[in-house]
C-alpha cells in the first residue's frame, strides 16, 4: 500500500467517524440513548 492509498483511507474513516458523531448528537437530543450508545 502506497502512501497515497492510505492517506484516502485514513481521510475516509475519519469522515466516517465524524458523521457518526453527528448522528449521535441527533439521536442524543431526541433521547433515543440506546441506539445513540450502539452508534457510538
Amino acid at each position: 500500500m502506497n502512501d497515497e492509498s492510505r492517506k484516502q483511507i485514513v481521510e475516509f474513516r475519519i469522515e466516517n467517524a465524524r458523521n457518526t458523531l453527528k448522528e449521535v448528537l441527533i439521536l442524543t437530543q431526541n433521547e433515543l440513548w440506546n441506539t445513540a450508545i450502539n452508534r457510538l
